[in-house]
């Protein structure tokens, strides 16, 4: 193995490690945070804040991919030694995001107080107090998606994995401030506040990773805006699904069921996502490896069914110990066993459990430049989760809205995986041991046994189930075989 190689892999570990770091630490601001506005504000004004950043989310369509673009061509022009160009491209990506979003987000809001469900409707003058700030919020998170974006094709996710920790960290520390005192205007100044202090601190770090690497940032090029939007394109049509995905629930939750389903649903989902924030931080920091490193069909064979393989023994330890601490976290995070939440929970850990498996076909398409499938599994996502939970939820209302969401996450997980499959000429076998199958059906069956244990056997029930899990995960080949294999070439010298 090369000297550069051996580099990569280095910093690829370091980015993976700096990822779940910046996940474990994540998750704990987020549990502090939801039970300090549970306390505060209560579960539908939570639940108001949830949905009016979701729907504004949507503004992100305005980006047309730029971002994700500039992570995959700045990191292939430093890998050639290209700075001139790489300084270009991020300067398009920074300047084409402010002319994008701006006026998309200031429409996004004007409909949210027009157009908006009812029952956000019905709270009127919180909804115009809090739009301001969350406006402001957004906005400087936009701005500062391009700088995020240098750092990763610099190969410093460490440093932005930093950058979100420190924004949480914030936004925790002003919200205990200003919430007790302003209400829900506290929490979307807090926010705002948080989102500022990020961006200067983005604009600071990527000056001086710059600055090492000898990149300049010049004015644009409509040469390099053009390659951005040619590449970004094709990106942010896969990327239009996860921008519709949580959006389209929210809105059909507080459609069918009210804020306070909303407010539950927006937990079970943070904790659910940030769970899978301790892989998917790691994993996509195969893109700028991947689009840097030799793209002969062996090497990405050889490279994917090693990161497959250990992925698919972490996501059944990881979520299968979440499934049977979800009546532990209610009771902890809650106050008592909430039964909206846990249910939400269920569903949400199988859906991410799928779609976490399919992540490393996901972010090897996108690291070789190849967009179809993703772009495929992205638009089956957005349209089987329309039309399945509206379907469900005209019959079941919120549970039918999320058993919709969830069938929709597990038939895009297929399509990702079974396309790079077929591209790269892999057989399931190859990837799926039987080890493995006993395993995720053992943790399975721990999950539910802690899952329908009694209230105050919960907490006993989830930690049993936890250190059984993690003694069998030890005891499986893949973690003595594999982790080795990975980590010795990431840390030789």
């Amino acid at each position: 193995m090369s000297l550069d190689d051996r580099n990569r892999r280095r910093r690829t570990l370091v980015n993976a490690c700096a990822g779940v770091a910046q996940a474990t630490v994540s998750g704990l601001v987020l549990f502090l945070l939801y039970r300090f506005l549970l306390r505060h504000i209560g579960p539908e004004l939570l639940g108001l804040w949830s949905i009016v950043n979701a729907l504004l989310g949507l503004s992100r369509l305005a980006d047309i991919g730029i971002c994700g673009a500039a992570i995959k061509l700045t990191a292939e022009a430093l890998a050639k030694q290209n700075r001139s160009y790489a300084g270009h491209l991020l300067s398009a990506a920074l300047q084409g995001t402010f002319l994008l979003l701006t006026p998309v987000l200031l429409f996004a809001a004007y409909a949210v107080v027009s157009w908006g469900p009812q029952r956000v409707l019905a709270h009127h003058q919180q909804l115009l107090d809090i739009i301001p700030g969350v406006l402001a919020a957004i906005w400087l998170g936009f701005l500062g998606n391009p700088l995020r974006a240098g750092l990763d094709a610099c190969q410093r996710v460490d440093l932005r994995q930093l950058l979100v920790v420190v924004q949480q960290v914030l936004f925790l520390v002003f919200s205990w401030i200003w919430v007790p005192e302003r209400g829900l205007l506290g929490l979307v100044e807090a926010q705002a506040m948080a989102a500022a202090v990020s961006l200067l601190t983005a604009a600071i770090l990527l000056r001086q990773v710059l600055r090492k690497r000898e990149v300049a940032l010049p004015f644009a090029s409509w040469s390099c805006a053009g390659a951005l939007l040619n590449y970004g394109g094709k990106l942010q049509i896969s990327s239009v699904a996860m921008l519709f995905f949580d959006p389209v629930t929210n809105y059909l939750l507080a459609h069918y069921a009210g804020l306070t389903a909303t407010a539950w649903f927006e937990m079970a989902s943070r904790l659910v996502f940030q769970v899978r924030a301790l892989l998917i931080s790691a994993l996509e920091t195969l893109v700028p490896y991947v689009a840097s490193q030799d793209q002969r069909e062996q090497t990405t064979r050889t490279s994917y069914l090693e990161v497959s393989q250990l992925n698919l023994l972490l996501t059944a330890v990881v979520f299968g110990i979440t499934l049977s601490c979800l009546p532990a976290v209610s009771w902890l995070w809650i106050g008592h066993i909430q039964s909206t939440f846990v249910g939400f929970g269920m569903l949400l850990v199988v859906g991410w459990w799928a779609n976490t498996v399919a992540a490393p076909a996901y972010f090897f398409f996108q690291g070789m430049g190849m967009q179809r499938w993703n772009m495929i599994s992205g638009w089956a996502m957005a349209l089987g989760n329309v039309v399945c939970s509206w379907l469900l939820g005209r019959f079941l209302g919120a549970p039918g809205v999320v058993a919709g969401w969830t069938m929709a996450l597990l038939m895009a997980s297929v399509i990702n995986i079974a396309g790079l499959h077929v591209h790269l000429r892999i057989r399931v076998g190859e990837v799926i041991t039987f080890k493995t199958i006993v395993l995720s059906a053992a943790l399975l069956t721990l999950g539910l046994c802690a899952l329908f244990a009694p209230t105050w056997h919960a907490l006993s029930r989830s930690i049993l189930a936890t250190i059984v899990a993690m003694g069998i995960s030890l005891s499986h080949p893949h973690v003595r075989q594999l982790l080795p294999r990975i980590m010795r070439p990431l840390l030789s010298r």
